[in-house]
């Protein structure tokens, strides 16, 4: 992975070039909130702890894309998230929050006459 960034992926190749100027968006998946009401009104998450799993989206634009050429849905990964990113969870950059994801999805633009890549990728903790 480039120096660029503080973000890992175990699984996929970047250049120096691939990464400057990323973000990364962290969210609960959907089976997480199962949100019911009991007889008095109140509003109860019946949800398993077991769905208590994390979804994510990485994009950026940068000189150069990544190697996704053989990342399909469904390859495993290991994702080491940026410092910070769950609002107060790591609290210093030597104990990221770490995901063990499943590609669900990533794309590449190319921007010819202005010398630019973007690229997305979404993955969903295992």
């Amino acid at each position: 992975m480039a120096s660029a960034t503080l973000l890992s992926i175990d699984g996929i190749d970047f250049s120096d070039y691939s990464t400057r100027g990323l973000s990364q968006t962290l969210t609960h998946i959907s089976a997480a909130a199962v949100i019911r009401r009991t007889v008095n009104g109140t509003a109860r998450n019946v949800a398993g702890t077991q769905f208590k799993k994390y979804s994510t989206k990485i994009s950026c634009r940068d000189q150069e894309g990544p190697g996704f050429i053989d990342v399909w849905p469904g390859k495993l990964i290991t994702i080491t998230c940026l410092p910070d990113l769950a609002g107060g969870y790591v609290v210093d950059q030597e104990s990221p929050l770490v995901l063990y994801c499943m590609v669900e999805a990533w794309d590449v633009d190319k921007d010819e006459a202005g010398h630019m890549v973007g690229w997305t990728l979404s993955a969903t903790e295992v």
